[in-house]
């Protein structure tokens, strides 16, 4: 198993692009409460809240495997494969 790093700036990067995206959201697009029912022209909580719960759902599901990867025992581990 090969464990995939990412540099530091990786979460910084995905950030902005975040944050950028909603402001574009925000002031470009004259459709969307017409596509989203209940939503006004600047309801931009909607767009912020959602990707804030999907990262804490995210980062609750990894926290659940990693403490349960990091109770296994390396050696057993390698002697069970």
């Amino acid at each position: 198993m090969v464990a995939i790093r990412k540099p530091p700036s990786a979460d910084m990067t995905t950030i902005v692009a975040m944050v950028t995206e909603v402001v574009k959201t925000e002031i470009r697009d004259p459709a969307r409460p017409s596509v989203l029912f209940g939503v006004g022209p600047r309801d931009g909580a909607v767009f912020v809240a959602v990707p804030v719960v999907l990262a804490l759902i995210g980062l609750g599901t990894v926290a659940i495997v990693a403490r349960r990867a990091g109770r296994v025992d390396p050696l057993e581990a390698l002697r069970h494969d």
